[in-house]
């Protein structure tokens, strides 16, 4: 896999932009983000997941409102649909892996649920779910679900 930012001040802002919104991931934010995850999980039958802590988090609290369906990461997941959930993505390394490993373990199909920042493609997701930040996480921004289709690579 290669991927490429436009510069190296893209890179560092992304990555610092990503940090800065894990250690402050919680509130409403993260119950938004939970309510979305179980929304996709619970209406397609997809079993959640987590690539990342804010993905953790993610799928904590939406097991908290709901009975979501989780991955068991012992086990083969031969023939489940599985929605891999992150937080702020930086680049998309991390889901990939994830996806890749669902995939070895016998997924049928791979999705992504990620909170924001990346806007790439994500190699490996059948498709890709992002919530959208109207203007700046500091700024206290409402968040819209936004769905995008990608071929899988």
């Amino acid at each position: 896999m290669s991927f490429r930012a436009n510069t190296h001040e893209d890179v560092i802002t992304m990555l610092y932009a990503a940090e800065r919104h894990t250690g402050t991931f919680g509130g409403d934010d993260l119950v938004t983000a939970a309510e979305t995850a179980m929304r996709l999980a619970l209406d397609n039958d997809w079993h959640l997941l987590a690539a990342d802590s804010s993905g953790e988090r993610i799928v904590g609290t939406a097991t908290t409102l709901d009975d979501c369906p989780l991955v068991d990461t012992s086990r083969r997941q031969d023939g489940l649909d599985v929605l891999v959930v992150a937080g702020m993505l930086a680049g998309p390394y991390g889901v990939a892996q994830a996806a890749a490993r669902a995939r070895s373990m016998g997924a049928k199909r791979v999705h992504c649920f990620y909170v924001g920042g990346w806007s790439g493609v994500i190699p490996g997701c059948d498709t890709v779910h992002r919530l959208v930040e109207a203007s700046q996480w500091d700024q206290g921004a409402q968040l819209h679900a936004e769905e995008s289709a990608q071929a899988v690579h």
